[in-house]
């Protein structure tokens, strides 16, 4: 018994779309990230790109290993949580990169942080960005 025409076509479109090329860019879940900057008021939150999300991902493998900091207990810019997977904990990124699985990454040079601020333009209001860019220096 031969499969109904549509059936084939759906099946095919499901394989292709399944199939990754050489040279794609390696199949993440998406990232979110959240400005940790304000109290009693939603913080802002944007999804990485698919490209965003694998260069996260590379720069925070790259930092080397540190010994874990306590977050932030002030008012104000706290920092980025980011979510490396759907329904995971949270990394906490303040000049230490805190992973779910507690260990940590130095990004004391603030340059992660920095790079994160600047995937959130047009998602952030400026007046926001000029706060967390004068607490990066």
């Amino acid at each position: 018994m031969k499969p109904h025409p549509a059936l084939a076509l759906l099946l095919a479109s499901l394989v292709a779309c399944g199939t990754q090329q050489a040279g794609d860019p390696p199949v993440t879940d998406p990232i979110e990230v959240e400005l940790d900057i304000y109290s009693g008021m939603p913080n802002p939150t944007w999804v990485l790109s698919a490209t965003d999300s694998t260069e996260l991902r590379r720069r925070i493998e790259a930092l080397p290993t540190t010994k874990a900091a306590a977050p932030a207990e002030n008012l104000g810019y706290r920092g980025f949580l980011v979510r490396l997977a759907e329904g995971a904990e949270p990394a906490r990124v303040r000049q230490v990169v805190q992973l779910a699985d507690k260990s940590a990454r130095d990004a004391g040079d603030r340059g992660l942080e920095r790079w994160l601020l600047g995937t959130g333009r047009g998602k952030v209001g400026e007046d926001v960005v000029a706060v967390v860019e004068k607490e990066l220096g």
